[in-house]
């Protein structure tokens, strides 16, 4: 470990860490189709758990601590190699026809995309 970051802590490093990754998080480029087949493929197997309140997901936000993730389960990730390396989570917001799908860098827990049920919804 260098003297720069030895005198701050870890807590410093850990911070400059967290701030390279979720620089390097960048928002991933899915046709509509392969939108819509991810969405399916995880609308089947996935668990849905209430939005927290307050929270509105979008792409560069980082995924609350309340919020649980999970790996793509190997029917998701098939689909194309660019989202295999992604966590997601998928969220019910109150009043809206259907669940919301989040991709996540899972060391940063940044969100890289937000896959609604309908193309271009969300």
């Amino acid at each position: 470990m260098s003297a720069r970051w030895h005198h701050r802590g870890p807590a410093s490093l850990l911070a400059a860490v967290l701030v390279v990754a979720a620089v390097h998080a960048q928002p991933v480029a899915l046709t509509a189709a392969q939108r819509q087949e991810l969405y399916l493929a995880l609308v089947r197997t996935g668990t849905t758990e209430r939005a927290p309140p307050g929270f509105t997901a979008k792409i560069g936000d980082i995924v609350p601590s309340s919020i649980k993730l999970a790996e793509l389960p190997a029917s998701a990730a098939k689909l194309t190699s660019s989202v295999r390396c992604y966590d997601y989570a998928m969220l019910y917001y109150f009043g809206m026809a259907g669940n919301v799908v989040l991709l996540v860098e899972p060391g940063s827990r940044t969100i890289v995309d937000v896959i609604g049920p309908v193309a271009g919804v969300w």
